[in-house]
């Protein structure tokens, strides 16, 4: 397989300083909302990696100009020029893989797998390939989608099944890619970490799930006492439940029974970080159930309604940054996004998250001196919104809510 690479390496002394990643995080939270809120029109569980998703599509818009690279900007909130984004989404990404490689105790095993695959024999530019290289370590690989679909497929599912240890192993299939295909963007996601504090095993037992459409299900229930980051507000509770090491946490949101449909339309980057604000620690007494979910999305069509129409349009995209053709000039064979591919799993049980060959380090708090009355009860038995996120820079790293159990 071909691949077009820089002669430049990646820097791993960014200068993007805080203020320029706040900017670039508050972006993508906004962006996750706004694509949450496209994606919620169907009644089933749902969960998406929007970190993944914006930095795969950051590396396209790289090569972005025109009305497509201002289409892009408005649709993931990109608000700082090329220059400072791409250096802050680097900034960012050394931040969570520098604690995930060992720099602290009780490091969280985040992956984010992005990649670029582009037609065989394109050549792209080199100011393009010094972008993804310089700031994300990447580079375009190409492939024969004309020619052989099959292989093409196959090579995108041996990446992804390598970068999430076998757990993503069916990322494309060989229908997704056509004779006219010109450009994929594949991403894929992988986290597994424990609990700071985990559940008791043995108090797990089986309670009503009342799902969306009315249902009852009985499931299993996990329970625990412990301090947690926990607030009450007009409609919901939320609660933050750290992981091992204190620097990610899974943020649940439970709307009062009745109102997840009215709460999870007001739903927003803002109303979000407004809730965030709001945490105290409390001694809550929490039960919650074991869940799993799995997602696979196509996410060309929704993009496309939310304002980048041009980057999936053969008469209008502009990707000239990647290899000198616009497809505004007519009889260039041009660039243009054929699908955005995506899918994420998460599995939660009393030890941690995608925790089923996790080893659990049980570190318990004694309980025997705290008051009763100083205890907050929360039993989440109806549907509820989650994030995975990053505690030291806020970005959202998963997505999700679930609605039904079964």
């Amino acid at each position: 397989m071909r691949v077009s690479r820089s002669s430049i390496t990646r820097d791993k002394s960014p200068e993007a300083g805080a203020a320029d990643v706040a900017v670039l995080v508050a972006g993508n939270s906004a962006f996750a909302l706004d694509l949450y809120q496209a994606m919620n029109d169907s009644d089933g569980n749902l969960l998406i990696s929007p970190h993944s998703i914006s930095m795969a599509l950051a590396m396209v818009y790289g090569g972005s100009r025109g009305d497509t690279e201002r289409q892009m900007a408005e649709t993931l909130y990109f608000d700082l020029p090329q220059d400072r984004l791409h250096s802050a989404f680097n900034t960012l990404d050394l931040s969570l893989t520098g604690r995930i490689s060992g720099e602290e105790a009780n490091p969280v095993p985040l992956r984010v797998a992005s990649s670029v695959w582009g037609q065989e024999g394109r050549h792209f530019l080199p100011a393009y390939l010094d972008i993804l290289a310089l700031n994300y370590g990447e580079e375009v690989r190409q492939l024969d989608f004309m020619r052989d679909p099959n292989a093409a497929s196959a090579r995108i599912n041996e990446w992804a099944s390598d970068e999430t240890e076998g757990r993503i192993s069916h990322l494309i299939s060989p229908d997704a890619i056509t004779p006219f295909t010109k450009l994929v963007l594949a991403n894929a996601v992988y986290f597994k970490a424990e609990w700071q504090q985990p559940f008791d095993d043995r108090a797990a037992s089986r309670q009503l799930f009342y799902a969306l459409d009315g249902t009852e299900e009985r499931v299993e229930m996990m329970r625990q006492q412990s301090r947690l980051r926990y607030a009450a507000g007009q409609g919901y509770r939320i609660v933050e439940l750290p992981y091992r090491g204190r620097g990610m946490a899974m943020t649940i949101l439970v709307p009062d029974s009745g109102r997840f449909g009215e709460f999870e339309e007001s739903l927003s980057g803002s109303a979000l970080m407004g809730m965030l604000k709001g945490l105290n620690h409390e001694v809550v007494r929490l039960t919650m159930p074991r869940f799993e979910t799995e997602s696979a999305f196509r996410l060309s069509d929704t993009l496309r309604d939310m304002g980048m129409e041009n980057a999936f349009d053969y008469g209008s995209a502009d990707f000239s940054g990647m290899d000198g053709r616009s497809c505004q000039a007519k009889g260039d064979v041009c660039l243009l996004i054929s699908d955005v591919l995506h899918r994420a799993f998460v599995s939660v049980d009393e030890a941690g998250t995608e925790a089923a060959a996790a080893t659990a380090v049980t570190e318990r708090t004694t309980q025997a001196f705290i008051p009763e009355e100083t205890v907050v009860e929360l039993t989440i038995d109806r549907p509820f919104i989650f994030f995975i996120r990053d505690l030291e820079t806020g970005s959202l790293l998963f997505l999700g809510r679930m609605v039904s159990l079964r």
